[in-house]
């Protein structure tokens, strides 16, 4: 579901919360915020133009998210700060994101701003946010939830036996063939790694098409990428950075067995600590340690507890607490 300013200008101005997401096609973050509407005080629009956006002063508070890119709205945040409308920015990547990418004068214009002007940062890590503090950016962090999932396919159906060939694989995510975006997502570690075990003829890539060193890439509608995840023997996700990890969160709720890089917002996402690897050196033992029912249990049960979307909402809310004008 993606949502458009032009087709909700009504119910848009009667909210507290509008969260502007200003990021190319549909991915991650769509995933991630759009479920905030299910609180009647937020709305979710996606837009690229400035114009079409009618900022309220004193009415809403407006929430930018962004992945590092000057793109219209972001490039013109001082003009609303000058105005003296409520907004906050919130960056979906870690710090180290912006060296990977090259793109460290984002982190340069965010900083100057809130050197002149008093708004909020917000991220979807304490681990983050304590980065971005080392760099003298003031952020606050948020608890991330995601609601129930559900997904359904026919016992027989056509689509359901065409999936099943993905399944029962060793799963790692990767949303672009990009080079740099490749190593940012480890994903030359993670055929290392199922080389290094005899498995990476079972090793499987989704969010992208085609044949990577090897292995077969795959990009597939979040319904049915849901359902191979199910039915994937392990997660694995050797990133070299990461603000957050949804399908972290989502092979949690699956019951799926996951190994994670020890870095950026895997830390607070893992709370299983034998989960996360610095290296590779000892992987038979945490593959043993992370299929036990134990530890899934418990990954379980810390996402139904901890990464609930009514505690997403509360955050959020919190974060931006007393920049509501009654």
């Amino acid at each position: 579901m993606q949502i458009s300013f032009e087709e909700n200008i009504g119910e848009f101005q009667k909210r507290k919360v509008v969260h502007i997401i200003e990021h190319e096609g549909y991915g991650t973050i769509h995933q991630l915020i759009e479920p905030l509407q299910e609180d009647y005080d937020h709305q979710v629009i996606c837009s690229y133009n400035l114009v079409k956006v009618k900022f309220i002063k004193k009415k809403s508070h407006y929430i930018i998210h962004t992945t590092g890119h000057l793109y219209p709205i972001i490039s013109k945040l001082k003009i609303l700060l000058d105005e003296n409308v409520n907004v906050s920015v919130f960056l979906h990547v870690a710090p180290k994101y912006f060296e990977l990418k090259e793109k460290k004068f984002f982190l340069d214009y965010i900083r100057n701003l809130q050197n002149i002007y008093s708004f909020k940062c917000l991220c979807p890590s304490k681990e983050v946010s304590m980065q971005y503090e080392a760099l003298g950016i003031n952020v606050n962090s948020v608890q991330l939830g995601f609601p129930e999932i559900n997904f359904d396919f026919e016992e027989n159906s056509e689509r359901r036996t065409l999936l099943d060939t993905y399944c029962n694989k060793y799963i790692s995510v990767c949303t672009s063939s990009d080079p740099r975006y490749i190593a940012i997502k480890g994903l030359n570690d993670f055929i290392d790694l199922m080389e290094q075990i005899g498995k990476k003829e079972e090793a499987l890539i989704l969010g992208f098409d085609g044949i990577y060193r090897g292995v077969l890439c795959k990009r597939l509608p979040l319904n049915d990428f849901l359902y191979v995840l199910s039915k994937s023997k392990m997660y694995i996700q050797l990133s070299k950075t990461e603000s957050y990890n949804l399908t972290a969160i989502q092979a949690k709720r699956l019951k799926i067995p996951i190994i994670v890089s020890d870095i950026d917002g895997h830390i607070d996402c893992m709370k299983c600590g034998h989960n996360r690897i610095r290296n590779s050196n000892n992987i038979v033992n945490v593959i043993e340690k992370v299929t036990s029912a134990k530890c899934i249990e418990q990954n379980f049960k810390d996402s139904i507890r901890r990464e609930s979307l009514s505690n997403f909402i509360y955050s959020v809310n919190q974060a931006i607490k007393g920049e509501f004008i009654k």
